[in-house]
C-alpha cells in the first residue's frame, strides 16, 4: 500500500470470514490495528486469534442493532484511542425470489444493509473532531452483490446505502474525512448458499 498504516485503527465489519477477515488480515500485516466485528463469536475471535491480541479487538457486534454499533465504537475508542478506517463489509440477504420475500425479511435486511452502514458511518464522522487523536477515513467497502441483484435474492440495500453515507463525508465532516469505495464479492460458500 502507499500510505504508512503502521499504528493506524480500523472497524471492519463482517470480519469473522471471506472478504471482512481478509480485509483485517491485510491492514494488519501493514501494521494497523484492527477491531474485528460479526456477530459470529468463533469466527471473529479465529481471525483475531491469526493476527494477535497485541494489534486484533474482537467486538462480537449485531449490525442490526443501534446499541451494538455504539457499543462497537465505544470499545473502539477505550481500547485504541482513535478511528482511521472504517470498512463498512458486514452484509446480509435472503436467497429468496422478490414474490417470497416478507416484510420481516426485508426489514431484516434493510437493518443491516442500509441502516448499519449509515449508523457507522454516523458514529464514525459526528462525533466532534477532539474525539479522535487524528482525522478520519473511511472506507466502505460494498458486497458487488449489494449491488446486482436478481429475482431470486434481491439485495440492493447495500448500494442504496452508499450515496446516504457519503453525504456524511461531503456535508457532516468534510475536512476530517475522504470517502473511497470499492466493490467486492462474496467469498464464502456459507454465504452464497444462505
Amino acid at each position: 500500500m502507499g500510505t504508512s498504516l503502521q499504528g493506524k485503527v480500523a472497524i471492519v465489519t463482517g470480519a469473522g470470514r471471506g472478504i471482512g477477515a481478509a480485509t483485517a488480515r491485510r491492514l494488519a500485516d501493514e501494521g494497523m490495528r484492527v477491531v474485528l466485528a460479526s456477530r459470529t463469536e468463533s469466527e471473529l475471535h479465529a481471525t483475531a486469534d491469526g493476527i494477535g491480541a497485541a494489534r486484533a479487538l474482537a467486538v462480537p457486534t449485531d449490525l442490526a442493532s443501534e446499541a451494538s454499533i455504539i457499543a462497537l465504537f465505544e470499545e473502539t475508542l477505550a481500547r485504541f484511542g482513535d478511528l482511521h478506517v472504517l470498512v463498512n463489509n458486514g452484509g446480509t440477504f435472503r436467497a429468496a425470489p422478490v414474490e417470497a420475500m416478507t416484510a420481516a425479511d426485508w426489514d431484516a435486511v434493510m437493518a443491516v444493509n442500509f441502516h448499519a452502514v449509515v449508523t457507522m458511518t454516523r458514529e464514525a464522522w459526528i462525533p466532534p473532531p477532539a474525539v479522535y487523536a487524528s482525522t478520519v477515513r473511511r472506507v466502505n467497502l460494498i458486497l458487488t452483490t449489494g449491488e446486482r441483484s436478481n429475482t431470486r435474492a434481491p439485495r440492493w440495500t447495500a448500494a442504496a446505502a452508499r450515496p446516504m453515507a457519503a453525504r456524511y463525508g461531503s456535508n457532516v465532516a468534510p475536512s476530517r474525512a475522504r470517502m473511497p469505495t470499492c466493490a467486492g464479492s462474496p467469498t464464502s460458500p456459507a454465504i452464497v448458499r444462505k
